[in-house]
């Protein structure tokens, strides 16, 4: 039985687990890990060590995790091995308590294209990514950053946290991939997504207005609140 690396790991990627694991089956992406499942000897060492429990026994896999399964077999074929210990993500941290992550898995490639394409099922080339979008106006930055005021009410604060929907942590949004920030707004305009006042927001927004609020954050010089 192989141990399985699930959703809380995104964006988080402490490597505490790799520094026990007798047989170096651990594999490194941007901003996840995976187990190789035909290294793995199911010695369990891993799993105390991860800070944020995403590490669970094949068999144990919540439901929701479940894709995770055949995830970290596919994207082990693909990534390299990790065998030491790394310093964590300067922002791991700001992660460790926010749940739904696997939209922000990289690479799942932007464009579902190249090896991912051929090599990853379409389940996991995600829909919110700019294949499926069809074609998105370039947002302008500059004027982006005339637009934030209904943002930076939570998202400019450091530390904030809102009482939805349980003292809510404000997620980072600087550095994030302009796509994804895109898709975001749209989808919580169109109410696929359900944050009531991000819904608020995002119906007073344009196609525009959002295309240069996504370019404007995924820049560097976007600040934003920590999670």
């Amino acid at each position: 039985m192989t141990y399985v690396v699930t959703e809380s790991c995104i964006r988080c990627k402490y490597t505490d687990c790799v520094d026990v694991c007798p047989v170096d089956c651990f594999r490194e992406g941007p901003n996840f890990l995976v187990i190789d499942p035909d290294e793995c000897i199911d010695c369990t060492l891993c799993v105390a060590e991860c800070p944020v429990e995403a590490i669970y026994a094949e068999d144990d896999v919540p439901d929701d995790q479940k894709p995770f399964t055949s995830l970290n077999a596919e994207l082990a074929k693909l990534w390299k091995p990790i065998i030491e210990r790394k310093p964590a993500p300067p922002d791991a941290d700001e992660w460790k308590s926010v749940k739904a992550k696997r939209d922000l898995l990289e690479p799942i490639d932007m464009t579902c294209r190249d090896v991912f394409s051929a090599s990853l099922p379409r389940r996991f080339c995600s829909p919110r990514w700019p294949a499926a979008q069809g074609a998105l106006a370039r947002g302008d930055a500059a004027a982006g950053s005339q637009k934030t005021q209904m943002c930076v009410g939570c998202h400019g604060i450091p530390g904030w946290r809102t009482a939805y929907p349980e003292v809510y942590k404000v997620p980072k949004l600087g550095g994030q991939h302009e796509a994804y920030l895109a898709k975001a707004l749209q989808e919580y305009r169109s109410g696929a997504r359900s944050h009531p006042s991000m819904r608020a927001i995002a119906t007073s927004l344009s196609d525009k207005d959002i295309a240069d609020l996504a370019a404007y954050y995924a820049g560097a010089a976007a600040k934003t609140a920590s999670k």
